[in-house]
């Protein structure tokens, strides 16, 4: 995951280069890396705020493994995500589960 954050050219597939297993996505014309969570995603909008740009997509569909789910759900024991912060990576500590909030009387 980290060497495919380099510059590459963009003539230069990280797919490719790194040696990235893939799989194509069922709605859009591009890969994903296979066995990954991934979601296919279409552009709706770019907010240019400041110097930034905000970019807003609709997800169109999910990738997640099977063995990841439980019940029709993603097992969050099994999921181990692992997020990208600037120059540094950060993993999920301890999960506390929940049953689902009831409304108010």
């Amino acid at each position: 995951m980290h060497q495919s954050s380099a510059a590459y050219p963009p003539n230069i597939s990280e797919y490719d280069e790194l040696d990235i297993p893939w799989l194509a996505c069922d709605d859009l014309s591009v890969r994903r890396v296979a066995g990954a969570v991934s979601m296919e995603c279409k552009l709706e909008r770019v907010v240019q705020i400041g110097g930034a740009s905000l970019v807003l997509g609709r997800v169109v569909r999910w990738h997640i493994p099977d063995e990841l789910m439980v019940g029709g759900e993603v097992d969050p024991a099994d999921l181990d995500p692992v997020a990208r912060l600037c120059r540094g990576y950060a993993g999920v500590g301890e999960i506390v589960e929940l049953d689902r909030a009831k409304l108010p009387e």
